[in-house]
This record gives C-alpha cells, sequence and structure tokens, in this order.
C-alpha cells in the first residue's frame, strides 16, 4: 500500500496526462481523512509502486519519500 499526502497527490496528478498507466494507479485509491491532512491510500502491486515512484521522480520529486516509506515494506 501508498501513503501520499493529498498536497502530493494532488500535484502528481496535474502532471498526469488520463490516458497514461500512471494516472490509472493514482485514481485507484481512497481518500482517509485525518486530523493532521487528508491522505490517499493505494492498494497496488510492487510494479505499480514502482510505476508511480518513476512518475514521481521525472514530475514531482518531493513527493517520493513519501511513497517510499510504504513501498520499501512491499520489497
Amino acid at each position: 500500500m501508498i501513503v501520499i499526502p493529498m498536497q502530493h497527490y494532488k500535484a502528481l496528478l496535474r502532471h498526469c496526462a488520463v490516458l497514461w498507466p500512471e494516472y490509472h494507479a493514482l485514481k485507484n485509491g481512497i481518500v482517509v481523512r485525518k486530523d493532521a491532512g487528508d491522505e490517499i491510500q493505494i492498494l497496488c502491486d510492487p510494479e505499480r509502486v514502482q510505476l508511480i515512484m518513476n512518475f514521481a521522480g521525472r514530475v514531482y520529486s518531493e513527493a517520493i519519500p513519501h511513497i517510499r516509506q510504504i513501498a520499501e515494506l512491499l520489497v
């Protein structure tokens, strides 16, 4: 599972075209409301984790630490 704070999630989506596989991977998440701020939880396999991390590295690298924290647990 990947957990991305809402601000980083929205930034990734802004850089994503609807037909790209990254968009479909990101849109497969659910919103979780928390006192510290909303977040998106995305259940995905290791290939999708890598897809999202590679995409973030190209367009919005600030999101990578938030993705890695959970992604490393899947490897």
